[in-house]
């Protein structure tokens, strides 16, 4: 009999991906989601589809019912238009701890698949990352079986460049030679999914290609045939510009540390992703029109 899968957060990009490669591959997929955004998407794929805040005890109670493996991609999006004003440790840590707790009490949970981040010294300080590690700390300390899942940037986090790029030009933040190999959702689902049982383990991933932070940001004007016009700001003036976008929003001033930190750091991954993020760019392009 195929497993039962909860996919939590499975309306953001990495949720998605990993729910259509579990419907490709026969499984039968509860999701779970706090808006309706990409909802049709869900309810095509999924088996039931369910929207609730996980960081409310109450309103997941019976979520893990008939349930066999967790795969956790809840977090926010690396975006400065997410609209969510509560900071990573409220949100995203409370809400994957009352997965876990939940997981726990189960005699039916097997497994816990957790969507993380790959680490590299210059981030790790950061409210973003200490609100996945935090958790993976009590994932480890539990008795359940797991899998953390370490990719570096996914392809989506670096979408909105291609609009900066029809705007006219494109901020870096640094100098622009910090690297990274970003990888696609598609192959970080892959990575979930291939690790459904066996000994508990953690797999870091990253894409094909590597990059630095300004090669990706001209790419995003090449695959519009324009020129490159690239805007360094050193990480003090993007530091003093998320202090000031993040009043009255811990999270948003939590994301702008991130993003200062992650983009001025060199952080690749064995790569372990197949797909390109030029066709990646060029299909979102040719999707908009050119």
């Amino acid at each position: 009999m195929s497993k039962r899968l909860l996919i939590a957060g499975a309306s953001g990009s990495v949720g998605l991906a990993t729910l259509r490669a579990a419907k490709e591959a026969g499984y039968w997929v509860r999701t779970l989601s706090r808006r309706m955004t990409n909802y049709p998407m869900l309810a095509r794929y999924a088996n039931d589809v369910v929207l609730a805040d996980a960081t409310s005890t109450l309103a997941i109670q019976h979520i893990l019912e008939d349930v066999d493996i967790v795969i956790s991609a809840l977090g926010a999006p690396v975006s400065a238009g997410a609209a969510e004003r509560r900071s990573f440790r409220a949100v995203d840590l409370a809400a994957n701890r009352n997965l876990l707790t939940l997981a726990q009490k189960s005699e039916r949970i097997e497994r816990f698949v957790y969507v993380s981040v790959h680490l590299s010294p210059g981030y790790t300080h950061t409210a973003y990352v200490q609100a996945h590690e935090d958790f993976v700390d009590s994932l480890q300390l539990s008795k359940m079986k797991h899998t953390i899942v370490r990719p570096t940037g996914v392809f989506s986090a670096f979408s909105e460049m291609l609009a900066y790029a029809r705007f006219g030009f494109l901020p870096v933040v640094g100098d622009g030679q910090a690297k990274s190999n970003p990888i696609h959702e598609e192959d970080v689902a892959r990575a979930c999914l291939e690790r459904l049982d066996g000994e508990s383990c953690q797999l870091d991933v990253g894409g094909p290609d590597t990059f630095t932070r300004r090669e990706i940001a001209e790419l995003a004007f090449r695959v519009q045939d324009r020129e490159p016009r690239v805007w360094l700001i050193g990480r003090g003036s993007f530091g003093w510009l998320g202090r000031l976008g993040g009043i009255g929003s811990p999270r948003k001033r939590e994301l702008y540390e991130f993003l200062g930190a992650v983009s001025t750091t060199t952080c690749i991954a064995p790569p372990y992703g197949k797909q390109h993020l030029e066709a990646y760019f060029r299909s979102l392009t040719s999707l908009r029109g050119g």
